[in-house]
């Protein structure tokens, strides 16, 4: 559900929504992890850059396939990008989760 909000996310914040719909759809289970894949494929298609390759992992280098495709190098904005993404689709969450909420308590005082 995660990976999904990161297409409206995007295009709310003005990034790019179709390349994130479409690295999103190509490459989320290139990753080892299958939630983890998932987001990285959709947020590195949003900022229109190219994540994953050699990574250390507790200090021991590791190979991850890449995900997304290198349309600008990246540069030290990308991170703040990210972040607002990331908070961004966890307040479409918080929108999803409490209207779910007020549906369903709605619907119980109804019955």
């Amino acid at each position: 559900m995660t990976a999904l909000l990161v297409v409206p996310a995007a295009l709310l914040l003005r990034l790019d929504a179709d390349t994130a719909w479409r690295i999103f759809k190509r490459d989320r289970h290139n990753h080892p992890s299958p939630n983890g894949g998932q987001i990285e494929a959709a947020v590195a298609g949003a900022l229109r850059i190219r994540l994953g390759g050699v990574n250390s992992y507790f200090g021991q280098p590791g190979s991850r396939p890449f995900m997304g495709d290198p349309l600008q190098p990246l540069a030290a904005r990308h991170i703040l990008q990210a972040v607002q993404l990331m908070w961004f689709v966890y307040g479409l969450t918080a929108v999803i989760g409490l209207s779910a909420c007020w549906v369903v308590s709605v619907y119980i005082n109804l019955a």
